[in-house]
């Protein structure tokens, strides 16, 4: 229920200047000409709305729903780029770890193989879902060398 059709049950009294009144007048007279029915009491409600909906530190309002999605957006950003430095060095340590199996395969077969022709092969076969296949392709090519 929006609070314009909620019950109204509380009365608020508040003294003000007469510049205060006079502007509320202007307001009002203004107002009235798009809704003949509109009243102080109507303008001093929304008044009160918006002064709780821009204070960040009333739950209910919307500057504090801003504050929180805000909040949460930046937490879930600094998530994301962790995980892709996560990703990035794991990537890393998975290129490594092939370069070495593959040294180490070859080696065992008594193929010496040049560094940049091991990187080349330790990054082809990081790329993608194909590593074994490339590593039966090093096995392959070393029994071809003997």
């Amino acid at each position: 229920m929006s609070p314009d059709n909620c019950h109204k049950s509380e009365r608020i009294m508040a003294w003000i200047s007469p510049e205060l009144k006079d502007h509320l007048d202007q307001v009002i007279h203004q107002r009235r000409r798009e809704n003949p029915r509109f009243r102080m009491s109507d303008l001093i409600r929304e008044a009160v709305r918006i002064v709780i909906d821009n204070d960040s530190q009333i739950m209910g309002s919307r500057a504090y729903q801003v504050r929180t999605f805000q909040r949460q957006a930046d937490r879930l950003a600094a998530d994301i780029q962790t995980a892709e430095q996560t990703i990035a060095l794991l990537q890393n340590v998975n290129l490594q770890l092939l370069a070495i199996v593959s040294a180490l395969s070859l080696k065992q077969q008594g193929r010496e193989i040049e560094p940049q022709q091991l990187i080349e092969l330790a990054v082809k076969a990081a790329q993608g879902d194909k590593a074994r296949q490339t590593l039966k392709q090093l096995k392959s090519a070393a029994t071809q060398d003997k």
